[in-house]
């Protein structure tokens, strides 16, 4: 915000000149619009996004990045089945359902009611596979079913 307060001050050449030199992600941080425009941009330069999103959760104010990401991520994150975590702290260690199940468990934990109705929004809008249903009843009806066949 400091960049279009310095060009409401400072001439126009030189505001366009400086902003041609500014790297990519403090372009993008400036207005929510540069934000939604590149952050493909800038999910790929994320080393560990693990770690950012785990971050993102604790951040009660974030959750606009939050759902950008859970947009394109959350079929992935669905298909990728059961999920463990191996932290260190042992503050959320065990096996979830899935990725989103394990972010809705920390967004509880943090108290961050975006987050979780952002999680429980993506979860509605995508349809789960009843091999991965959250109840064990299911998998075991398929089960019998098989062995029926036989």
């Amino acid at each position: 915000m400091a960049t279009l307060y310095l060009c409401n001050v400072v001439p126009v050449e030189i505001c366009e000149a400086v902003w041609g030199y500014l790297p990519l992600r403090a372009k993008a941080t400036a207005s929510r619009a540069l934000f939604e425009a590149h952050y493909g941009e800038l999910l790929q330069s994320v080393p560990r996004l693990r770690v950012y999103v785990d971050g993102l959760v604790k951040n009660t104010e974030a959750s606009f990045i939050f759902r950008l990401i859970l947009q394109h991520r959350a079929a992935q994150w669905l298909e990728a089945g059961r999920w463990r975590d191996r932290s260190q702290s042992g503050l959320f260690s065990g096996t979830y359902l899935d990725y989103l199940s394990y972010l809705a468990h920390c967004c509880r934990h943090y108290n961050n009611g975006a987050c979780l109705l952002a999680l429980q929004e993506a979860r509605a809008s995508y349809a789960v596979h009843p091999s991965k249903a959250s109840d064990g009843l299911t998998q075991r009806k398929e089960k019998q079913g098989r062995r029926e066949a036989w």
